[in-house]
């Protein structure tokens, strides 16, 4: 059973109400200062990610970031130092540094001012509080889905401060269960991944092999395509498909409920009022992460102008592996957003079977073999959502008081 504290009392902050009675508070000023320190030749980047990782961006990845040329304003930080991403603080981009390095000036980089504060103590606590929604309802907007919080922002925020062993027996604490929790969730995400894996290698053999096991075979002439049955093609797509831009929709129009979904980038958005578009279309995603993703429409649907939609005169589902196996997110050849073409679509050699009981065939076959992995991911991401809430809850719990663990 958890263990509560004896006595409470109020703290006087909205984000925290009440705190055990022997804590005391104190603005973060009193108990972290800003690190003002000069790049070495050798240091390399350090990132500020949201999951709260500090670390060498090169431990993590090297793409998807906007590179700086000059680096100006560049700071030096160090292992052990508390970091706050001024922008993206609000969404969890808080922690503690585990490499030396250099970091952009929208982070703000901290050292404790005080011998009875643990650092790591403040890093999870600040991601509660991050996570609650305090902090964007201090810092001020400057972009869609981010805030400027700043260590001017940071300086004033009134902070409890539990006995020095007491932050030790909870940072302890917190690192063992969330451990344990992390690790169940890595696990889980590799699985989630081999499923991915094995799903596309059954749809890459079965749309260029056919079912038959003993069919004859003949030499593609396509490298990626290899051999497939003598009696199917290769042909662009364009032979096989009718493909047009979605429609413009302004993003106030969108609504959280409606009669059809709308379909961007590649996911629903929300719904509207209006379709534009059958259920007997294929949309795929034209601009955005998700670009190249295919959905098969269940219903009649809006697409906005971030989506392209597939008609065709071949069986939808079977085209609808096709065009999976086609892996169209390579056809992207922006720099900056990703983005597809309806022409490049077209452009794209296929393998094909022209046999309509073959193509009804084979989408039966692929139907009923990935829906059978599509709900082992779905159960596995709803253990991941069920550990990730639980990591939370216990986080929470103990960084704020609301349970002893000494």
């Amino acid at each position: 059973m958890e263990k509560r504290y004896t006595k409470y009392k109020d703290s006087g902050v909205s984000y925290l109400p009440v705190i055990p009675e022997h804590w005391e508070f104190m603005k973060a000023k009193g108990l972290f200062e800003q690190m003002k320190r000069s790049v070495r030749p050798e240091d390399d980047v350090v990132t500020c990610f949201r999951d709260g990782q500090v670390t060498l961006r090169t431990n993590r990845r090297t793409e998807g970031f906007t590179n700086s040329l000059k680096e100006i304003g560049y700071q030096g930080v160090r292992v052990g130092d508390l970091v706050i991403h001024n922008m993206d603080a609000f969404a969890g981009s808080i922690g503690i540094s585990e490499s030396d390095g250099k970091m952009s000036p929208v982070c703000s980089i901290c050292s404790p001012r005080r011998s009875d504060v643990n650092q790591w103590f403040y890093a999870y606590l600040l991601r509660v509080i991050a996570k609650n929604g305090y902090i964007k309802s201090l810092a001020k907007g400057i972009r869609e889905r981010s805030t400027d919080f700043r260590f001017n922002d940071f300086k004033n925020l009134i902070l409890p401060l539990p006995p020095l062993p007491e932050q030790h027996a909870i940072v302890s604490y917190l690192d063992k269960h969330t451990t344990r929790l992390d690790a169940a969730i890595s696990n889980a995400q590799k699985m989630i991944a081999l499923l991915k894996e094995r799903k596309n290698i059954i749809i890459q053999k079965t749309v260029t092999c056919g079912l038959q096991q003993h069919t004859q075979l003949k030499d593609s002439g396509i490298k990626w395509i290899g051999h497939i049955p003598h009696d199917w093609e290769v042909m662009p797509l364009r032979h096989i498909i009718s493909i047009k831009s979605g429609d413009f929709l302004p993003n106030n129009s969108i609504k959280a409920e409606g009669t059809y979904p709308v379909y961007g980038g590649g996911e629903i958005m929300g719904y509207y009022d209006i379709a534009n578009t059958t259920l007997d279309k294929l949309i795929i995603g034209r601009v955005g992460a998700r670009c190249g993703c295919i959905t098969k429409l269940t219903s009649d649907a809006w697409a906005t102008d971030n989506a392209l939609v597939v008609s065709s005169s071949i069986n939808l589902d079977y085209l609808y592996y096709v065009l999976t196996n086609a892996d169209l997110n390579s056809l992207n050849s922006s720099n900056a957003q990703p983005l597809i073409t309806g022409s490049k679509v077209k452009g794209k050699v296929v393998p094909i079977t022209l046999d309509l009981a073959e193509q009804q065939e084979i989408a039966a076959y692929l139907d009923s073999k990935t829906n059978i992995i599509d709900n082992r991911i779905q159960r596995l991401n709803s253990l991941i959502t069920l550990l990730q809430e639980r990591k939370q809850i216990i986080i929470n719990n103990v960084v704020t008081g609301k349970i002893c663990v000494l």
